[in-house]
């Protein structure tokens, strides 16, 4: 009897020990589990990006291993997918859909903070930023461009070489001020008669005989005058 007892009493320890081993063996899975999980929760796309101040601008220059998706813009969260916000002292300013730079114009005078972050297909934020804090001076809100002209008369007509450092843009002939672009305008004695959308040299052809008062003006993509001209005296025989 006290043998048929201990035999019992070994059986039921070993299944005590079996069940505390199965149990154990399931615990360290769900833990790995676990910690595998926390891993890819945690697992965070990489941001590179540099800053450069150009008086009221700040051009952003930026490289990522997050597979930037214009298609899937405002979508559904497909993992290692997305795009970046741009924010200007907390307000977003831009959502940008591939990785060219992109520049932050016409900043108001003061201190700013301009930050990139990277976004999720459906705008949630990977929590990955860079960000800079700039300075704006008084007299860097609206710089002033240059001008250089050269006028040569051939016979009847005038040559205008010229060039400038404002972005002269034939895409926005017309359109809303940008600080830093526009095109110019040809005069003669006081008459619009061309606009010019690129800096190639522009001929005023066939002037009538007498003197004539020739200039060209920069202006704003508006039309609106930046008050910078250069001017030629003629006299045509």
């Amino acid at each position: 009897m006290f043998k048929k007892q201990k035999a019992m009493s070994m059986t039921a320890s070993l299944l005590v020990a079996g069940t505390i081993l199965a149990g154990c063996g399931s615990s360290e899975e769900v833990v790995k589990e676990t910690e595998k999980e926390a891993s890819a929760a945690v697992s965070q796309p990489s941001l590179e990006a540099e800053f450069a101040q150009d008086g009221s601008n700040v051009t952003i220059t930026w490289s990522t291993d997050l597979t930037i998706s214009a298609d899937h813009y405002g979508g559904d969260h497909v993992d290692g997918e997305g795009h970046a916000h741009v924010y200007v002292d907390g307000e977003k300013v831009a959502g940008l859909k591939n990785t060219d730079p992109y520049t932050v114009e016409g900043l108001e005078p003061g201190t700013h903070i301009v930050k990139l972050e990277l976004q999720q297909n459906n705008h949630e934020s990977y929590s990955v930023s860079k960000e800079t804090e700039v300075t704006v001076e008084e007299n860097s809100a609206s710089t002033t461009p240059t001008l250089e002209a050269e006028f040569s008369q051939d016979g009847n007509n005038v040559v205008i070489k010229w060039n400038t450092d404002l972005n002269i843009s034939a895409e926005h002939y017309g359109g809303e001020h940008v600080d830093g672009e526009g095109h110019a305008h040809v005069y003669v004695d006081g008459e619009k008669i061309a606009g010019l959308k690129n800096t190639d040299p522009y001929v005023v052809e066939n002037l009538t005989a007498g003197k004539h008062i020739i200039s060209i003006e920069l202006q704003q993509n508006d039309h609106q005058p930046l008050d910078i001209k250069k001017e030629f005296e003629v006299e045509i025989n």
